[in-house]
């Protein structure tokens, strides 16, 4: 329960943030990305809404434990945040899509550059860690749990 977050991580040539949401059974995340290390030029944002189910324990190599989960996927929406992350989008027609700044776009089923995004309600797994105030996730799939957790923390608020 509560609102977990990260620091400012170095994401391909860009930085990013993350903010997750918990409340009951449901999820949310925002994902912003910028263009500096101070995270302060924001370029892009990806919100999705999750509704999740926590299932057995899991054991990790480092012999620390966690909880599997499964999450049915809600929506998946892209905002740029300036122009000129509008340019370079439409520039490499990113996902298909004419982009406009400050527009929210679905992604849900939509294949951008190597990447398809799941369409709703599509049934994923995942695993996560809570070690005090920080929790970890795996890296979620349709098709099984992972057996690790990133070593990027979110950390409770």
């Amino acid at each position: 329960q509560g609102t977990w977050i990260t620091g400012c991580l170095p994401n391909d040539g860009t930085y990013q943030s993350s903010t997750v949401t918990i409340s009951g059974t449901s999820a949310s995340q925002v994902r912003i990305v910028y263009s500096d290390s101070a995270c302060t030029t924001e370029l892009s944002k990806v919100s999705e809404s999750f509704v999740f189910t926590i299932g057995d324990s899991i054991g990790f190599s480092d012999s620390s434990t966690g909880h599997k989960f499964t999450y049915s996927e809600g929506f998946i929406e892209m905002t740029s945040l300036n122009d000129l992350m509008t340019d370079l989008l439409n520039n490499e027609n990113t996902c298909g899509i004419t982009w406009a700044t400050n527009v929210a776009y679905n992604l849900n089923g939509k294949t951008c550059g190597t990447f398809t995004y799941p369409v709703k309600n599509t049934t994923m797994f995942n695993v996560y860690k809570l070690v005090g105030n920080n929790l970890y996730f795996g890296s979620a799939s349709s098709t099984s749990y992972p057996t690790t957790v990133s070593n990027q923390a979110f950390v409770k608020q």
